[in-house]
Formats: C-alpha cells, structure tokens, sequence
C-alpha cells in the first residue's frame, strides 16, 4: 500500500519520513551527480530542509569523508565519521546527518539505471544487504 502524500511514508508510530527523490539541479549525466558536503548542505538550507531530518531516498548515495569529523545514521545506526568513512545508502533505505559537523567530503548521488548494465556493476549496486559504512 502507498502512502496518501508520494512525498512521505507513514511509519507505525504516525511519523512520516520524508522521501527524496533523484533530481539534481543541472544533471550531466543522466541518472548521475557528484557534490561536495558543504554543497550539499547549502543546498539543503536553501530549501529550508533541516541537515538532520530523516529521509529515505530513491536512489545510492556514496559518500567518502575526507576532512573533518560527525555523525550519520542509516537505516536508525548511527556511524562516527572521520577522515576515510564511506558511507552507502541504498534505495528505500533512510538516512540522517544526525550530527554532521565538521564533515566534508565527497558525495555520489546515483539512480538504479546508472551505470550501465554490466555485471560486475550489477552485483555491487543490487546488493542491498551490503554494508552501509566502511571504515
């Protein structure tokens, strides 16, 4: 069942999780966009979104941290961040800059259909059971 607003979905408790979907503000290439953190947070304060509000996206993000330090939750684990943390969310999956920080660093933003079919590719994007931080 689908929720009423495709924006949200509404989780036992009556919380809504805010659901982002893929749209970058100048797309490249199709289905692919690479930011830094900062950008991304400006970003996100442009809009008016709050850096720690939970949401679950449609699409991978990958991020490497290469300066600073902070705190980001997927899927309700919390993860330390520092300087060669990277971070996978996968599609359905929710996340949070609980803490972001001093953080920076690079940060992938990728749908399903990107990169192309092949099936090396194919083995890494499709495993949803992966780990979602690396150290």
């Amino acid at each position: 069942m689908f929720p009423a607003d495709p924006d949200t979905a509404d989780l036992s408790g009556g919380d809504a999780i805010l659901r982002l979907d893929f749209n970058p503000p100048q797309e490249r290439v199709p289905g692919f966009e690479i930011i830094d953190l900062a950008t991304l947070h400006e970003r996100r304060r442009h809009r008016g979104r709050r850096s720690d509000l939970v949401h679950r996206v449609d699409f991978h993000t990958l991020t490497l941290i290469t300066q600073g330090s902070g705190e980001h939750a997927i899927d309700f684990v919390t993860y330390p961040c520092r300087p060669g943390t990277l971070l996978w969310v996968r599609p359905g999956q929710v996340q949070s800059f609980v803490r972001p920080g001093t953080a920076n660093g690079t940060h992938l933003l990728f749908t399903p259909a990107f990169p192309p079919h092949t099936s090396s590719a194919d083995r890494l994007v499709n495993e949803w059971y992966g780990p979602a931080c690396r150290q």
